[in-house]
C-alpha cells in the first residue's frame, strides 16, 4: 500500500487538473480537482501560518482582490451555459 500525505495529494490533483485543462477535458472534473486540491492548500496554509496570495492583494490593493476573487470563486454553475446543445440534446445542470 502507498502512502502519501495530503499536500502530496494536492499536488497530484492540481497537475492532473492542468493535465486536463490543456487535452480539453471535461470543465467540471478539472474543476472539482482544483476545488479540492485548494481546500487543501488553504488548511494547510492556515495551520502553517503561511500567508496566501488572496490575502496579499487584499492588503495592497482591495479591490482588485474583490475582482479576482469574485472571478476565482464563481459557481460551477457559471461555467456551463443554461440549455447547452450535448450530443443534440438540450440540458441545463442544476
Amino acid at each position: 500500500m502507498v502512502i502519501i500525505t495530503k499536500l502530496e495529494a494536492a499536488h497530484r490533483q492540481l497537475t492532473t487538473a492542468i493535465r486536463m485543462h490543456f487535452d480539453d477535458d471535461d470543465v467540471a472534473a478539472i474543476h472539482t480537482l482544483v476545488c479540492a486540491a485548494r481546500e487543501i492548500y488553504e488548511k494547510h496554509c492556515e495551520v502553517q501560518g503561511i500567508e496566501r496570495m488572496f490575502e496579499m492583494i487584499e492588503a495592497s490593493r482591495g479591490a482588485a482582490l474583490l475582482l479576482v476573487g469574485s472571478l476565482a470563486l464563481d459557481p460551477i454553475d457559471d461555467l456551463f451555459p443554461v440549455n447547452r446543445d450535448v450530443g443534440g440534446r438540450s440540458s441545463a445542470i442544476q
